[in-house]
């Protein structure tokens, strides 16, 4: 017996959304056996059209992190921006937060990203951390037997 199938088409008009959630995957950032420093965040965000005050494009985005899978998010920076006269809201714009105290002694993260508000043809084009490895150890053989 055959079903009937509803399609939808994609809609591409701007929407406004309080209710944007991505997470990253459960990461050693690259080295299992070393401990890290967590200094910063960067955030590149595509902007389609131009901000004014009539038709803003706003966003404001939250990223949290956890270092253990049984632990919920807590906040790590904010992202913003506005619309005011001589300010460039249009393009690709890189935000580079650094933390006022670093996160330090961690084997793994998570990140979540949370839209608290977005209006506008907006997207993030990439996320990074600042981060530095260090070793646990502190153990140093010099023998050149």
């Amino acid at each position: 017996m055959a079903e009937r199938i509803s399609l939808k088409s994609w809609n591409t008009s701007n929407n406004h959304s309080r209710n944007f959630k991505m997470s990253s995957k459960y990461t050693d950032l690259g080295s299992p056996d070393s401990k890290k420093s967590i200094l910063g965040v960067i955030l590149n965000i595509s902007i389609e059209d131009e901000s004014t005050s009539s038709a803003p494009s706003v966003f404001q985005f939250s990223v949290l992190y956890r270092t253990s899978l049984n632990e919920s998010f807590k906040t790590l920076t904010n992202f913003s921006n506005y619309s005011g006269s001589g300010h460039s809201n249009k393009g690709a714009i890189e935000h580079i937060k650094y933390l006022p105290r670093p996160l330090t002694n961690l084997s793994h993260i998570q990140l979540q990203i949370k839209g608290i508000q977005v209006r506008g043809d907006i997207g993030i084009n990439d996320i990074g951390l600042i981060f530095r490895d260090y070793r646990s150890s502190s153990v140093v053989n010099l023998n050149e037997d």
